[in-house]
């Protein structure tokens, strides 16, 4: 008897240009030797029309985001065995969430925690104010003593990065000369893709041969562990 292939949910749309890119990068890294058939299998629900994270932070607003994630993971548990939230940010609902309706969560800062612990410098934590607000990687990691933190005003401008630039598909190596000037005021060549949509700036460095900046991706990660992921529950 075959053994039934694995299906992996990405709750996603947060933005919808990363979601698409995850996806991407998940065929790409896992291609087929014989047939598509041995590719893996992933359902995607991209729903951009999720409540504005950091707004529902910012106003206190925070328990329609938090129902609007509830409800799309009862479906996707009905349907898949392990599930990705594709943002970082929306981890915060998590612990409001009835634990059934989680266990199948791969936490993303689970995996940059693991990556960090490993890695042989601290990294700059690239995030959205509202992640930095609900300080999801310095109280969510091991290794957060490794995790260099930015400045409001550092933090205003990374916001600017995501929202003008990545989430709108625009070219990310824009960013680069930003990046490389924080990296190098923190003396580090290190970064956290603490934001999603810097697995977009992850991806363009790495096509471009530009191997000076490492980058720690959580959505790298899962793409290139697909089927290793699912012999861990504990991620």
């Amino acid at each position: 008897m075959n053994k039934k292939p694995p299906i992996l949910g990405v709750l996603g749309g947060m933005g919808p240009v990363v979601t698409a890119e995850f996806l991407k990068s998940i065929y790409e890294y896992n291609q087929f030797i014989h047939k598509e058939q041995e590719t893996p299998n992933v359902i995607v629900f991209s729903l951009p029309s999720i409540p504005d994270r950091n707004n529902s932070i910012n106003t206190g607003n925070e328990r329609e985001f938090i129902d609007f994630i509830q409800f799309h993971l009862e479906n996707l548990n009905k349907i898949v065995d392990h599930i990705v939230i594709g943002c970082c940010l929306a981890h915060y609902s998590l612990p409001e969430i009835p634990e059934h309706l989680t266990e199948k969560v791969i936490s993303l800062i689970k995996i940059a925690d693991q990556e960090l612990q490993q890695h042989d410098e601290s990294a700059l934590l690239l995030a959205s104010t509202g992640t930095y607000t609900k300080k999801l990687f310095q109280e969510g990691c091991a290794a957060a003593e490794r995790i260099i933190s930015l400045s409001e005003t550092e933090q205003d401008l990374i916001d600017d990065m995501i929202f003008k630039i990545l989430k709108r598909g625009q070219d990310p190596l824009t960013i680069l000369p930003d990046i490389q000037a924080l990296l190098d005021k923190y003396n580090t060549r290190s970064y956290i893709s603490g934001c999603t949509e810097f697995h977009l700036f992850t991806k363009s460095l790495k096509l471009n041969g530009i191997d000076s900046i490492k980058a720690i991706d959580p959505l790298s990660t899962i793409a290139q562990n697909f089927f290793q992921i699912f012999d861990y529950n504990s991620l």
